[in-house]
């Protein structure tokens, strides 16, 4: 088992992961507002099909 405090440590890894959801929620919502779509932060089908089609 790794030390406190070392990489690896399942801790670690889960602060990574929110602060990745927290940065790709704020992303999401400000692509729906450029776009002029419904903003709720999740990527839908249609966030998704506006993204792919890249027209903002």
């Amino acid at each position: 088992m790794s030390p406190p405090g070392s990489p690896g440590l399942p801790g670690r890894a889960d602060r990574r992961r929110r602060l990745l959801r927290c940065a790709t929620e704020a992303a999401t919502r400000d692509f729906q507002s450029a776009c002029g779509l419904g903003v709720d932060g999740v990527i839908g089908p249609v966030t998704w099909n506006r993204c792919r089609s890249n027209k903002t």
